[in-house]
C-alpha cells in the first residue's frame, strides 16, 4: 500500500490522460480557485445517457453544471467500463498532485465521490496524507466497503463528510466505523437524509445533498 505526501513528485501521466478526456482537466485553471473533482457513480460507465429502472436517469451533466455554476472548476472524468478503483484512485491522487504543484491550496481542492465513486474517493483519502484537502462520499460505505478498509488497515485522511438516505439501506451505510480507526483524520460528519429515494439520491442534484456538499466544500478550515 503506498501512501502519498503533499510535497511529493510522481508521474503525471495519469492525470494528463484525464485532462484529455471529456470532462477532464483543462490546463489554464486558475489556482486559487475552488476546485472540485466529481467521481460518478457506476451505471455511468455503460455510458450516456445512463438509466436505471429502479432510479430514473443519472444526471451526469445536471450535476456537473450544479457545482460548475456555483463558480467550482470542475474535474469529472468519465471512467470506462468496469473501471478499477484501485487504479482510477492513483490517477485521482496523481491529478490531486498535479493541482498542488500547479499552486493550487489544497484547501481549495474537494473530492466528491457516489457510490462506486464514493470508494474511489475514499481510496484517494486513504493514500493522500495530509489533514487539508475535503472528501464528500455519498452513497458510500457499505458493509464491504467497510469490511475491506477495516481489513486492510485503511483509513480517511483529511476532512470527510458522508451523506447517505435512511431509505438506501441495499448499497450505502454508515461511514463510522472507518473514521473511528483513523487516526489522521482531520474531522468527519455523517449527514442522513430523509428523501425516501434510495439509492436514487444521487442520481440528480438533489438539495439533499448538494447543499451540504457545497457548504463542507466552502467551510473555512
Amino acid at each position: 500500500m503506498i501512501r502519498r505526501f503533499f510535497g511529493a513528485t510522481l508521474s503525471l501521466a495519469a492525470a494528463s490522460a484525464l485532462a484529455a478526456c471529456e470532462g477532464g482537466a483543462p490546463e489554464g485553471r486558475n489556482s486559487q480557485s475552488q476546485h472540485l473533482i466529481y467521481l460518478h457513480g457506476r451505471i455511468v460507465e455503460d455510458g450516456l445517457p445512463a438509466v436505471s429502472e429502479r432510479y430514473g436517469e443519472y444526471r451526469f451533466d445536471d450535476i456537473v453544471s450544479t457545482f460548475r455554476d456555483e463558480g467550482f472548476e470542475v474535474t469529472a472524468p468519465l471512467r470506462e467500463a468496469d473501471a478499477d478503483p484501485y487504479a482510477h484512485a492513483d490517477e485521482i491522487s496523481e491529478l490531486v498532485l498535479e493541482f498542488l504543484d500547479r499552486g493550487v491550496p489544497p484547501e481549495n481542492i474537494t473530492i466528491i465521490g457516489a457510490s462506486k465513486g464514493a470508494f474511489i474517493a475514499s481510496l484517494v483519502s486513504d493514500t493522500m496524507v495530509g489533514p487539508q484537502l475535503r472528501y464528500v462520499l455519498l452513497a458510500g460505505c457499505s458493509s464491504g466497503v467497510n469490511e475491506t478498509f477495516l481489513s486492510d488497515g485503511r483509513e480517511f485522511n483529511g476532512h470527510v463528510l458522508s451523506i447517505r438516505d435512511s431509505s438506501d439501506t441495499r448499497l450505502a451505510g454508515t461511514c463510522a466505523p472507518v473514521a473511528e480507526q483513523s487516526e489522521r483524520l482531520a474531522s468527519f460528519e455523517e449527514i442522513v437524509t430523509e428523501t425516501g429515494l434510495e439509492h436514487g439520491l444521487i442520481f440528480t442534484p438533489h438539495e439533499a445533498w448538494v447543499q451540504p456538499s457545497l457548504d463542507w466544500a466552502n467551510r473555512p478550515i
